[in-house]
């Protein structure tokens, strides 16, 4: 499984991992099969079984076997992951059916012949449970309020982008999902009348040179967007809407993480803690409220944060291959479980310390 790679340098071999990932979905495995194999053309190998069955006898869901190279232990779980994303679109466009990666399960060196080899066992969680006990009366009064207030049906559209938006897993899948929160709010408020074609130099209304007239045109999206930017970040950082419309245009045409975070200067969960504080406070400019109205009470993000992030741990293990064949069967894998124990404060006191 090896590829060899020639440089000026030396000649060095880019190892295989294999890695055990949980996938649920609409669809398990036809009855008669035990497992389906996918050789792609990008060179990851991928294997289809069957999660274990409940009491009824049905697949809780798929575990796929994605088999390919890395340059480190670090990268593998990650390399492997895409494959499977890119291999999971395809899937769902050809069966109609949803399929979302749960999570890692475990990750194995995997090259041929190799005796002793390196094994991490995965667990994710959610560092942010239980959920933290400040619902209470006053906050439902302001939803209340809200609702009073006589909601457009535009500004009840880019809410409900805005609530997705929190609990999408994926930074990328966040702030796409808050920009088009944002952009609905934008594209109903800007201006309709016709402005002129400025200079892109000194911002001048440009002039036909025969008749003498002066073009116009509707404003765009960009500019209407520009300006809620500014009108509800002005205490932020004066390149909020610079660095926010670059991120978008870089996801938005199939840019990746790396590449957007490198060109905004920020990360992705800043990124989308920085967009998510804008989307709320143009929201809360664009609801109708009277005012003289009641006082609302609104709560902070959740632990400080738009953006959703969960705690992976793993724990490493090294085992012998003694067997014949070049890789170990699932029964020679050990079989390790990693538990993590969390102590959170009583229900009684304030989580916050």
């Amino acid at each position: 499984m090896a590829r060899w790679t020639r440089s000026n340098k030396s000649t060095t071999a880019v190892p295989a991992f294999r890695c055990d990932f949980l996938v649920s979905g609409d669809l398990s495995l036809e009855r008669s099969l035990e497992e389906i194999n996918d050789h792609g053309h990008d060179g990851f190998r991928i294997t289809f079984r069957d999660a274990p069955k409940d009491e009824q006898g049905h697949a809780s869901g798929l575990v796929a076997i994605v088999i390919g190279e890395a340059e480190s232990m670090e990268d593998a779980e990650r390399r492997l992951r895409n494959a499977l994303e890119h291999r999971l679109d395809l899937l769902t466009f050809v069966t109609h059916s949803r399929f979302k990666i749960r999570q890692a399960l475990r990750l194995i060196e995997w090259e041929a012949g190799k005796k002793t080899r390196q094994l991490r066992v995965f667990h994710r969680f959610d560092p942010r449970y239980p959920p933290v006990p400040e619902l209470a009366s006053d906050i439902l009064a302001t939803v209340h309020e809200l609702e009073k207030s006589g909601l457009p049906r535009f500004l009840r559209l880019a809410l409900r982008y805005f609530r997705y938006g929190l609990f999408d897993e994926h930074a990328e899948d966040q702030f796409l999902r808050l920009w088009l929160s944002l952009e609905i709010i934008a594209e109903n408020l800007k201006d309709r009348a016709r402005v002129a074609i400025t200079c892109p130099k000194c911002r001048e209304p440009l002039t036909c040179g025969h008749c003498k007239s002066e073009p116009k045109r509707t404003p765009f999206g960009r500019q209407a967007i520009e300006a809620l930017i500014g009108k509800v970040s002005s205490d932020m950082d004066n390149g909020a809407a610079e660095r926010l419309l670059m991120a978008r245009n870089k996801l938005m045409h199939g840019a990746s993480r790396k590449s957007t975070e490198s060109a905004c200067k920020k990360s992705m969960s800043d990124l989308v803690d920085e967009l998510g504080t804008i989307v709320w406070r143009v929201i809360l400019t664009t609801i109708p409220l009277e005012a003289q109205g009641p006082q609302l009470a609104f709560y902070e993000p959740a632990y400080g944060r738009y953006v959703n992030s969960n705690m992976l741990l793993w724990s490493s293990i090294t085992f012998d291959h003694d067997g014949d064949g070049p890789h170990p069967a699932d029964v020679d894998i050990p079989d390790a479980k990693l538990e993590v124990l969390t102590r959170f404060a009583a229900a009684n006191q304030d989580p916050r310390g």
